[in-house]
């Protein structure tokens, strides 16, 4: 989820049993709180939030175990590597965006159509 919030969506959504990863983009301060608040309800083994480049390349296998990965937008380019992500949403940061922000997350996501 591209401007994932404080996490209520993920929360909604890794309950499901068809759910099996999650990852969540936005700003570091936004991303300190939902991870307060995702690790709180499934765990810190269940929920990372990555600081490090090098922590995309070292969790990014969504197959493994279910988990949500908390990424900020300042490694957003590094997640184009992850080809199996099957749903991109976005609930309205996008409307706080500029075109040319918009595009570039659009153009730096792997989408198998």
């Amino acid at each position: 989820e591209i401007g994932g919030g404080f996490g209520s969506l993920a929360e909604r959504l890794f309950k499901e049993d068809k759910i099996n990863s999650l990852i969540l983009l936005d700003i570091p301060s936004t991303l300190i709180t939902a991870f307060y608040y995702l690790s709180s309800k499934f765990g810190l083994d269940k929920v990372k939030i990555l600081s490090h480049h090098s922590d995309v390349e070292k969790y990014y296998n969504l197959n493994d175990t279910k988990k949500i990965l908390l990424i900020p937008t300042c490694y957003y380019d590094l997640i184009k590597n992850i080809k199996n992500i099957n749903l991109l949403c976005n609930f309205g940061s996008f409307s706080e965006m500029d075109f040319d922000t918009i595009k570039f997350y659009l153009q730096n996501i792997f989408l198998k159509i």
